[in-house]
């Protein structure tokens, strides 16, 4: 994988996922095709998003924003259409969404554990696709500037960017 990454222009991470995911699924159901637990692994971020919408979404933002979101992310055609594409568009997105909870955690709540959780999800958007890590970077600007005051959280976001930047 990474020497063929080294030649690709994606990212390697989304790449690691799909063959962990197709191994496995062959490893336990040697009888059915890798191509469906390829397929899978676009399906399964879908319903993690489903999860991330009902779990924290209704919790921060209420049902009806919730339910929104939920259409939305289903009935567009172009999502449904990478949802069950071997593509990485659906595992990106769902990390995007991750980044974005914590990223407003850090805003609402100012815990470290956000300020991880965007760490983390951030790090592992940008290693999937170079167009999601450029998202990645915006939410990084706004969680600054909406925390900016407070010396503290401006710091812990100094150090956050900066370790960023480095693991990249």
């Amino acid at each position: 994988i990474m020497e063929f990454t080294a030649k690709d222009v994606h990212p390697p991470l989304y790449y690691w996922y799909l063959k962990t995911f197709a191994e496995v699924g062959k490893k336990l159901f040697s009888h059915i095709d890798a191509v469906v637990f390829a397929k899978l692994a676009s399906v399964l971020p879908m319903a993690g998003l489903w999860v991330l919408a009902v779990t924290k979404g209704r919790k921060e933002f209420g049902l009806f924003t919730a339910g929104i979101f939920t259409f939305c992310m289903y009935t567009m055609p172009q999502l449904t259409l990478y949802g069950v594409e071997i593509r990485m568009y659906s595992f990106a997105l769902f990390l995007v969404t991750l980044a974005y909870f914590y990223g407003y955690e850090v805003y609402r709540t100012k815990r470290q554990g956000a300020f991880i959780g965007l760490f983390i999800s951030g790090i592992m958007t940008a290693y999937t696709q170079y167009f999601s890590c450029i998202i990645i970077v915006i939410l990084y600007l706004f969680v600054g500037a909406f925390i900016w005051k407070d010396r503290s959280l401006r710091t812990k976001w100094c150090i956050n960017v900066a370790a960023s930047v480095l693991c990249y």
